[in-house]
């Protein structure tokens, strides 16, 4: 990371205009792209493939009325869905913790 920093201050130092900033082919912008990458794909697939597994062997969430084959499903689908939505969206905020504890 201290190779990212220091590219960045050389790639602010040497831009002209603000609007420019980041917006060029230079080496920091290929580096950060790949650090990115890298660093980000880990951490997006430790974090969304249990996600999406969970999704899989949930219980049905279906609340359209003209997709369910008992529309007496639908109460019960949709408290499934709020439940495996608060889940998910509090799995995601631990993950976001581990990164940085200044996110969340």
């Amino acid at each position: 990371l201290t190779a990212c920093f220091f590219s960045l201050r050389a790639e602010i130092q040497q831009t002209t205009t603000e609007e420019l900033l980041f917006r060029t082919d230079s080496f920091f912008t290929r580096f950060l792209t790949a650090t990115l990458r890298l660093v980000g794909g880990k951490f997006l697939k430790s974090t969304l493939v249990p996600i999406f597994k969970s999704i899989d062997a949930s219980p049905p969430i279906e609340t359209d009325p003209l997709r369910l084959d008992d529309p007496g499903d639908q109460k019960q689908n949709t408290l499934n869905l709020v439940s495996l939505c608060s889940t998910l969206l509090n799995k995601l905020t631990q993950a976001l913790r581990k990164i940085n504890p200044i996110i969340a």
